[in-house]
């Protein structure tokens, strides 16, 4: 049987396309631009397509055996606090689209990667699952729609759903890259952009009810989601079930801490300038993630060596343009 993983081409999508095939798992890659995979991922099925695509998608994938799905498609900016809403209304229909591509192929499991976005500002303890979600910006609005309409889904049909709420991701896995590659711009990628090109950072917001004022975020490694996901393959559960799962470390971390680590591991320091608040921006974000013991999983990386992954990934990748 296979794994159908959408949005592929994406950071996390090609960290968890790389795991999966390494592990002898036979896993199909779909995006709508696989151009920067196909050369990477020349032993798997990939698939250049919108999901939206169903009639074409049905007749492809019917004769190679799916029996579970990873959505990570997104077009919405995580870190933006307002955007087009052309794009989240495209997330949403996608979703609705693959959803019914995974009825049609009697998918037993569909794995969703949200974000703790949904919770909005969350507590000194971080959100639980149980966390009423009050989302504050585009992308955490957008996420919580995509988890009701899965909850809807699942609740009539045979597909057990499993949603990640995951932290923000750092880090990447050799020639991977990390989120600069599909043009995001979140914090650590900044960060590592102006110790590589010497330019300035914007810190927006320094006096949030904060230890040092900046906001507050939770940050897992990438191979640490990799991880969860795999694990989530595998949750034991009858058919229309729906499980949700936060995935971070609970750890807060500032901006300003963020700044002081990169600026260690780099050897290079940043100038920085300080800014507003921006309408919308959470000062604190961070999650309890007690229930994920159900999947057997708890982070073994360090935020250090996730940030020293994706700055050795830039050096190498430099000395390589340079030849």
């Amino acid at each position: 049987m296979a794994i159908l993983v959408i949005g592929a081409a994406g950071y996390l999508g090609r960290h968890i396309c790389a795991s999966l095939h390494d592990g002898g798992q036979e896993v199909v890659a779909l995006d709508r631009n696989v151009r920067s995979i196909r050369n990477r991922f020349r032993c798997m099925s990939v698939i250049e397509a919108d999901v939206r695509e169903a009639d074409r998608l049905r007749e492809e994938l019917d004769c190679l055996g799916i029996d579970r799905v990873i959505y990570l498609a997104t077009t919405t900016d995580a870190t933006g606090c307002l955007g087009a809403p052309g794009g989240s209304l495209y997330d949403f229909l996608a979703l609705r689209s693959a959803m019914a591509l995974a009825r049609s192929l009697r998918v037993e499991r569909f794995l969703f990667a949200s974000s703790v976005a949904v919770y909005g500002n969350t507590g000194i303890d971080g959100a639980t699952e149980s966390t009423p979600p009050r989302p504050s910006t585009l992308y955490g609005r957008l996420k919580l729609c995509q988890e009701e309409l899965l909850r809807r889904i699942s609740r009539d049909t045979h597909v057990s759903v499993v949603v990640l709420r995951v932290a923000n991701v750092v880090g990447c896995r050799g020639s991977l890259g990390d989120q600069r590659e599909t043009g995001t711009k979140a914090l650590v990628p900044s960060l590592l952009d102006a110790c590589m090109n010497g330019e300035g950072f914007s810190l927006f917001g320094t006096d949030y009810p904060t230890g040092d004022g900046s906001a507050i975020r939770d940050f897992v490694c990438v191979d640490d989601v990799v991880d969860a996901l795999e694990k989530a393959l595998h949750l034991a559960g009858t058919n229309g079930q729906y499980h949700v799962v936060n995935i971070g470390t609970g750890v807060a971390r500032s901006v300003l801490d963020v700044l002081a680590t990169v600026t260690s591991v780099t050897g290079k320091s940043v100038v920085t300038r300080r800014a507003e608040r921006r309408v919308g921006d959470l000062w604190r974000a961070v999650a309890n993630c007690t229930a994920a013991g159900e999947l057997e999983w708890k982070p073994q990386g360090t935020f250090r060596d996730a940030v020293a992954s994706a700055w050795d990934s830039r050096l190498a990748k430099t000395v390589l343009a340079n030849q």
